[in-house]
């Protein structure tokens, strides 16, 4: 059973006689995913909410200008500027990986609990920030709420504004160590170690040491009233 799943991949659907389904995306024509450009799904986005650049970048508090050059590629969005961005945008932060936010697939039990999705190593979207923090979305099929993510902060990287959502938010650190400031405190979470917390309180997340540092990212979403804010 054949499934689309957007222009450039393509899930396909198989029951076994337990009545298990598996389901595989392939890459057409490709070889593999691409690093995303997450401009252009950002530009989808808004056009499909016919939204203006100018009227976005007011909502962002930025110059149409500025906004022009995240969606053409020009300047990478930090990862506030991105979750800010979605919120308005009012869609999830899994958007910007795959602007078909919504998969036909056939049955409906084939994303039943009970179903299997399975994500090859090659497969796996990706995208880079500012300050070359390095996002792979790690979920092989779309999670209505969630979003998993494997995340690399290079040595030095992170904002120095703090953000706020809504939702919740886990990290587990794989190796190096991330400094997470939420509020008025301070965690330092080495390798091994993993913190979760509200993301509507004031936070932001560095890698102050010299080295590389990997986490596992699992992001609750939830609906937004007042969306995102820097603080």
């Amino acid at each position: 059973m054949r499934v689309a799943y957007d222009a450039t991949r393509t899930l396909f659907v198989k029951q076994d006689v337990n009545n298990r389904y598996d389901v595989h995306m392939t890459v057409n024509n490709l070889g593999s995913i691409p690093r995303l450009d997450v401009g252009s799904h950002i530009r989808q986005l808004r056009t499909a909410r016919k939204i203006s650049l100018r009227a976005l970048g007011e909502q962002l508090g930025i110059s149409a200008s500025a906004l022009s050059q995240i969606e053409t590629g020009r300047r990478q969005p930090s990862v506030a500027r991105l979750h800010q961005i979605v919120s308005v945008l009012e869609a999830p932060l899994s958007a910007v990986f795959d602007t078909s936010m919504t998969p036909i697939i056939e049955p409906s039990s084939a994303i039943a609990p009970m179903g299997t999705a399975i994500q090859r190593g090659n497969e796996a979207a990706e995208l880079t920030l500012d300050g070359g923090i390095h996002w792979l979305r790690l979920a092989p099929a779309p999670m209505p709420g969630l979003d998993l993510l494997k995340v690399t902060y290079p040595a030095g990287a992170g904002p120095a504004e703090y953000m706020r959502h809504n939702g919740q938010e886990t990290a587990h650190v794989l190796s190096g160590e991330l400094s997470f400031d939420i509020a008025f405190d301070h965690h330092v979470i080495k390798a091994g170690d993993s913190i979760s917390y509200d993301s509507s309180t004031p936070h932001r997340v560095t890698n102050r040491t010299d080295r590389t540092a990997e986490a596992i990212w699992l992001v609750v979403n939830q609906a937004a009233e007042h969306g995102l804010h820097s603080v």
